[in-house]
């Protein structure tokens, strides 16, 4: 790292922290009333992440036995946030997904309510808009190519 970049990443970090707090106090309501346990929470977003798996690869996600996953898998069916089929290339394994209402759920939990940040987003003009926009995509592209 250029040490001359070291005051705008500190600012940087810092003013991305304030962002994720404000976010997350904003999605406090709908944290609140959440009656799931953690590793239901940690299934949900697993399934977000890397949409439709066998519960063999929930486990190994999670950390956890394949019986630990069956049962946190069923409780979450049961619930209706997520859904199991059969597999159609091995009959003998199902895969799981998140159903619609587990979508809705973790998109609410993971971005915070959309209309929430569009009515915020309102509040900018537009060179801030367009500035946040430009920031948001480029940070996105650093994620994906760190990840290659």
């Amino acid at each position: 790292m250029d040490p001359e970049n070291r005051p705008i990443i500190e600012a940087t970090v810092a003013a991305y922290r304030r962002y994720w707090t404000a976010v997350l106090q904003s999605a406090e309501p709908i944290w609140s009333q959440l009656d799931l346990t953690i590793l239901q929470l940690k299934g949900l977003i697993l399934l977000e992440v890397r949409d439709k798996l066998t519960i063999g690869g929930i486990a190994d996600g999670l950390g956890i036995g394949r019986p630990s996953a069956s049962i946190i898998v069923e409780q979450l069916v049961q619930l209706g946030l997520t859904t199991r089929v059969e597999d159609t290339v091995d009959r003998r394994r199902s895969l799981v997904g998140l159903s619609d209402e587990g979508r809705e759920l973790v998109a609410r939990l993971h971005r915070g309510d959309e209309q929430y940040m569009e009515s915020m987003f309102a509040c900018l003009c537009e060179d801030e808009l367009a500035a946040l926009t430009q920031g948001l995509d480029a940070l996105t592209g650093a994620i994906l190519a760190s990840r290659q």
